[in-house]
């Protein structure tokens, strides 16, 4: 199974301390595991070669091998995107392509209104609307 890492919990992807992150493979199948001894520093949008040890409780999967894919290794998880930004004022986030841009990415990047945009985005479910929608991980 190929999955692409997920930022979630308060926009924490990992705790590092724990070696535990977030993955969604698609609509269906999403979670977190514990990664330690399988690999080494995995980051937002890395495209991971997953073995699960059975079906997960409470989002949480039991794992037998993890790796890193092939750097083009494609997954229904994550896409590119291109467009122009909208800022949302006065909450400072915004969208591009229907991509969500956060306003940590948006300061980071020194982004302003009606900005062309090029990066990657994460499929990402917002519990408040109880929808799935695209979140930017990456502004080129």
């Amino acid at each position: 199974m190929v999955i692409p890492l997920l930022k979630k919990f308060n926009r924490t992807l990992m705790n590092n301390n724990k070696n535990i992150l977030n993955f969604v493979k698609n609509k269906n199948k999403f979670g977190f595991f514990n990664y330690s001894d399988q690999l080494n520093k995995p980051e937002i949008g890395d495209v991971l070669k997953v073995r699960f040890n059975g079906e997960g409780q409470n989002d949480f999967f039991k794992i037998l091998s993890a790796k890193k894919a092939e750097s083009n290794t494609e997954s229904v998880a994550l896409r590119d995107f291109s467009g122009i930004l909208k800022v949302i004022t006065p909450h400072m986030f915004g969208f591009a392509d229907n991509v969500f841009i956060d306003p940590k990415t948006i300061e980071d990047n020194n982004l302003k209104d009606r900005d062309s945009l090029v990066g990657k985005a994460i499929l990402s479910f917002n519990k408040r609307k109880n929808e799935w929608g695209w979140k930017a991980i990456k502004i080129d």
